[in-house]
């Protein structure tokens, strides 16, 4: 008899690396992470509720991609905040 496989646990935490603080990706990045943990949604369900694929959530967490400014609005509302919040001010 096959032994039944646990379904994988949906990823709640951080990335496995860090954004670099020192560019506006990062931080944005470190915001977005930020505001998804505090509404305890997965980046698997954050993503799908804005209507992207989880490797472009992962990229926009690690400042790696920015999302489109289309999708921002979306985003914004899925974490429960302002555009404010997320996005870095200037130095």
């Amino acid at each position: 008899m096959a032994k039944k496989r646990k379904p994988p646990t949906p990823h709640v935490g951080r990335p496995t690396n860090e954004p670099d603080l020192s560019t506006e990706e990062g931080r944005f990045g470190a915001a977005l992470r930020a505001r998804r943990i505090a509404t305890k949604l997965s980046v698997l369900e954050a993503a799908r509720r804005c209507g992207v694929q989880t490797v472009s959530w992962y990229g926009w967490e690690l400042g790696t991609s920015w999302p489109r400014i289309t999708r921002l609005r979306t985003i914004a509302r899925t974490l429960r905040c302002d555009l404010d919040d997320l996005i870095p001010e200037e130095d």
